[in-house]
């Protein structure tokens, strides 16, 4: 076989000789170390939260449970709270198969709320970081944002007003969240 490229090529082309050659125990063993670089999207984004010192809730909303991250530095109640609304994130993997997992990659929003001087909070989207029980694909791509979506961030959005004694409720959204 003829190789074009420089050295870099011949080295890796090298590499996937020797695991050839070792069989499955390498073939094996190559699986398992791909396999456990490819976490869900939803995992890194909690590292991501945790990492800026938020701490992860959960919330019962219809059919759907939504995770919802607050600063753990959060003092006294306050009267006004913002909400964040995160993006599409990733509905598709490519244009005709759908994400197991739609949590976007990039925190942005979590740096929003970071920066953010108000109480804050971020509600996550139903179907969204790793809590899929009660949904349908159609959820998170061609209907995320049809009346069952919706009407589960409305009750999400009414009971943490209600929790936390709200009375100005500021939505802050961007992308599919901005939409929603």
């Amino acid at each position: 076989m003829r190789i074009s490229g420089g050295p870099r090529w011949r080295k890796t082309l090298a590499l996937a000789r020797g695991i050839c050659k070792a069989g499955r125990v390498g073939l094996v063993l190559l699986c398992t170390v791909l396999i456990g670089c490819a976490s869900p999207p939803y995992r890194a984004f909690e590292v991501s939260a945790q990492e800026r010192g938020l701490t992860a809730g959960q919330l019962e909303a219809g059919a759907f449970s939504l995770r919802t991250f607050v600063r753990a530095d959060e003092g006294a109640p306050s009267r006004r709270l913002h909400t964040y609304l995160d993006g599409d994130g990733r509905p598709f993997v490519t244009p005709r198969r759908v994400a197991q997992d739609p949590t976007p990659a990039e925190p942005l929003v979590l740096d929003l709320l970071q920066a953010d001087p108000e109480p804050a909070l971020y509600l996550g989207r139903p179907c969204y970081h790793g809590l899929q029980s009660g949904c349908d694909p159609r959820d998170w791509t061609v209907a995320r944002y049809g009346t069952r979506v919706v009407d589960a961030l409305a009750v999400a959005v009414a009971r943490i007003a209600a929790e936390r004694q709200v009375r100005e409720l500021v939505l802050i959204g961007y992308s599919g969240g901005g939409v929603l």
